[in-house]
């Protein structure tokens, strides 16, 4: 099992929609959009890696 904080795990990516505060992540809000965008930004860039 790896680690929250290990960055090639599913816990890692999945616990950034908690970011900040739990359930923190922009559904229902405009701010979806946005918010998702700068998560899969982040996601490509780890894979590119």
């Amino acid at each position: 099992m790896q680690a929250i904080n290990d960055e090639r795990g599913y816990q890692y990516w999945a616990g950034i929609h908690g970011l900040p505060l739990p359930n923190s992540c922009q559904h229902g809000t405009i701010l979806f959009l946005p918010w998702h965008r700068a998560y899969l930004y982040l996601f490509e860039q780890y894979l590119l890696d």
